[in-house]
Formats: C-alpha cells, structure tokens, sequence
C-alpha cells in the first residue's frame, strides 16, 4: 500500500468505532506558534503524535521542523519512527545521534540536494550534537524484503518505546495513520486504545492535469474547509473532533485515489488537521 495523496488505497469497511483521544483542543488555532504549541500539547494526554503526510511536500516538512526545532519537543519526545527506510544503518545512527559524518558519506544516505523529510534528519543531528548526549532517537522503517507490510515494523518499535514511558512522533503516509481498519493507528489502538492522536496537513498538492475533475473538486473540498474556519492566518490547526470541519467527505481531499466509502469524513480518519490554505 502506497501513501496518500499520489496513491491509491484499498477501501476498507471500519469494522468498528476506533477509541478516540481524550484531547480537548479549541475549535482552531491559528498562526505558527499556535500550531505548534497545540501539537505539543497533545502530548501532555497521549503517547503516539501521528503526522499524516503528503510525501515530498514542503508545507508538510515545514511542519515537522518547526515542531522538532522547538526546544520543548525534546523534553516530550525521545524518539520519532519514519516510514523511510536507510541503506546504511550505522551510518545513520552515527549522523542522527550527532556524531561527524562528512560530505561524502552524507551522499551514502542520500542527496544532500534532496535531504528526506525535507530537513528532518538533519535537524535532529543537530539537536543531538548541541546536547551532552542524544536526545532524540529515529527508527526507519528497515521492512525486510518480501515483507509487504510497510506498518509491521513500526508498530512493535512505536509499542516498545511507549512500554518504557517514551513518547514518538510518528511520520507516515497518510493512509498509514488514519483511524480506520488495517494502519498504524488500529494496531495500537487494540494495545492502547485512545493513546494516538492523528493529525494531518490538507493543502493543495502538485499534480498533473490541474485542470482535471479531481483537482476541481480537491479545490472546492479546500474552499468548503476554509468557510469552516474564522480566522485569516495561516496556517490553522483545526479539531475535527466534532466541529463542523470534521463532516467534510473525505475522499476529494486526496484526489479521489484513496477509495473511501462515500460516506467517509475526515473526522473518521483524522482528529484534527493543519491548513495552509488553497
């Protein structure tokens, strides 16, 4: 299964309610230092922050910094599980844990032009080097070959560091963390229901044919997002924990391709969202 929004996901029936976080978050936030501020403070009453993403965009890997960066996200958080895997694992944790890498074995890993996650690597290498020792910790995603289920893996790290009291930060696919049957977020929900918080960015997404059907109705699924919200600034965190923002159809927010049940909102998948905007 391939990540939203170019991809396409096998529909599945929610064979159940999944428990939801015991969250209260205002009905928006706006501006950065509210966005953040409000992801961190879901921490305080869970164990799993999921960040849904759109792989390669920049508003999501903004997001990411800005919250990692932020002095206080490592006094929450040890350890953050990717769903990219490394093809060096020593090197890697020798880059991320802060030690010396250079230019060269930097191109090992990936283009330094090009950094996965938009940055996130790097500032968690920086994060580690300024501490007396490493703070943050990153689990990718090493799925064995012939191994199809990318979700495996992630799930018994991210269950083993909350057994030892840690909180993570999850980066995966959209499709992969939504509250629905067969994802990240259902498997810990059997072992610690209500403990995952799920929270992605809606933002337009750069495809081809942008005069298509799909991207019409993705714009108008956009404008009815916004006519939802009363602040002007951006970006705005919205709880889709029963506001009107969370009945909106989910589906043409990724383009048609996920292949969810027509009734399915982005409050069944998400419990809240960061907009940018159209």
């Amino acid at each position: 299964m391939r990540c939203l929004p170019a991809v396409v996901v096998t529909a599945v029936l929610f064979a159940q309610s999944p428990v939801r976080p015991d969250v209260q978050l205002p009905a928006e936030a706006a501006g950065w230092d509210n966005v953040v501020a409000g992801l961190l403070s879901v921490l305080d009453r869970v164990d799993v922050l999921a960040l849904g993403e759109a792989h390669g965009r920049q508003v999501d890997a903004e997001l990411r910094l800005r919250l990692v960066r932020d002095p206080r996200f490592a006094r929450k958080v040890h350890t953050i599980v990717v769903e990219l895997p490394v093809a060096d694992q020593a090197l890697f944790a020798r880059y991320s844990q802060g030690g010396d890498v250079s230019a060269i074995e930097l191109q090992r890993l990936w283009s330094p032009a090009n950094p996965p996650y938009g940055g996130l690597f790097e500032a968690v290498h920086d994060i580690n080097r300024a501490s007396q020792s490493p703070v943050l910790q990153v689990i990718t995603n090493q799925t064995p070959t012939g191994v199809r289920d990318r979700n495996t893996l992630a799930v018994s790290a991210i269950r083993e560091r909350i057994a030892k009291g840690d909180k993570v930060l999850v980066v995966y696919g959209a499709g992969h963390v939504w509250h629905r049957e067969g994802g990240v977020t259902d498997a810990l929900d059997r072992v610690v229901p209500g403990r995952v918080f799920v929270a992605e960015v809606l933002a337009p997404v750069s495809v081809r044919g942008s005069g298509s059907t799909e991207t019409q109705q993705l714009d108008a699924s956009l404008r009815a997002l916004e006519d939802t919200v009363s602040s002007r600034d951006r970006p705005v965190m919205i709880s889709l924990m029963h506001t009107r923002a969370a009945a909106l159809a989910a589906n043409p927010f990724y383009l048609g391709q996920a292949m969810l049940p027509p009734s399915t909102t982005i409050g069944d998948l998400d419990d809240a969202c960061v907009y940018f905007g159209r």
